[in-house]
């Protein structure tokens, strides 16, 4: 990511113009900063490009809608960390998208400020999936995590704990096993339920 506080030293521009002397068409343009080179590569009008490819010194590439030398509108972006299709809003990710990163990791859903905030479904390498809300990268709010060996919690998140009204299932080949229930902080705490494997029920208080 382009840092916003790198004071830009040149800017040299190879393409066309109209006859008002403002770049329009097709260009090359290299932006020196302080600290790194950026180059475009793409369709000017008004003498700014609002789409092509932007390409970054740490060897990423951005292809897709430009405004004021940034990301912005549709566009995918890759790099050695990871692949990403969708929004853009001042060179971050914003509002729907497809994010994968390099270890095979998938989220697809709302991001807001570069994190994943509102609505998504993410798959981890691992065999873990869930499918909920979101909140600054965490899982927050209503959701349906599901584990590699197909446990399964359905409820209430808490930045990334199990907190409020929630069921969680063990589930052994044909046995069973499942509490209902609150949670505070990942813990089973307040009046629940616990349906054993051999049918006996436990209602009542846990803290």
């Amino acid at each position: 990511d382009s840092n916003s506080n790198d004071e830009i030293k040149e800017i040299l521009y190879h393409g066309e113009y109209n006859k008002n002397g403002q770049k329009e068409g097709l260009g090359k343009m290299i932006i020196i900063k302080e600290k790194e080179k950026i180059f475009y590569h793409g369709i000017w009008e008004n003498d700014n490009i609002y789409k092509g490819s932007i390409y970054y010194e740490d060897g990423s590439k951005y292809t897709g809608d430009i405004k004021n030398n940034k990301r912005n509108g549709k566009g995918q972006y890759k790099s050695e960390n990871e692949v990403y299709a969708g929004g853009w809003k001042n060179d971050k990710k914003d509002g729907e998208g497809t994010l994968i990163f390099e270890d095979g990791t998938k989220y697809i859903g709302d991001f807001k400020d570069d994190q994943f905030n509102g609505k998504g479904k993410m798959e981890w390498k691992e065999g873990f999936s869930y499918k909920g809300n979101f909140l600054n990268n965490c899982l927050h709010g209503k959701g349906y995590l599901r584990g590699k060996n197909d446990h399964i919690y359905d409820g209430n998140f808490k930045y990334g704990k199990y907190h409020g009204m929630g069921t969680f299932k063990w589930i052994n080949r044909d046995n069973t096993e499942y509490y209902t229930g609150n949670y505070i902080c990942g813990q089973k705490d307040g009046i629940g339920e616990f349906h054993f494997s051999n049918g006996h029920v436990y209602k009542g208080s846990w803290k």
